[in-house]
């Protein structure tokens, strides 16, 4: 992988984590746990939060961010980790 293509990956494998979450998070479900299903993220570098009430009809927001290796030896050196961030809110059921 290039930094591009990792980055897409990673990019593409969180949102798909966040929005997992959220659906888990709109039936009662646990959203971490369903964020944390995800094959392409490293556990270790995912961190999910989730906001609002609990109750029917009401928003909740699943907050993920993860941090992105660069995955090159020499340029990883300079550059470093890479932060994604993704968030999607949804309506209790």
């Amino acid at each position: 992988y290039s930094i591009i293509g990792s980055s897409l990956v990673a990019t593409a494998s969180l949102t798909a984590a966040t929005r997992a979450a959220a659906r888990a998070a709109m039936v009662d479900d646990d959203p971490v746990e369903a964020a944390l299903h995800e094959r392409h993220l490293d556990r270790s570098r995912l961190r999910v939060e989730v906001s609002g009430t609990a109750a029917a009809g009401e928003l909740i927001t699943v907050s993920a961010t993860y941090r992105s290796p660069t995955g090159l030896a020499v340029v990883g050196r300079f550059v470093g980790d890479v932060t994604l961030t993704e968030r999607f809110t949804v309506r209790k059921e």
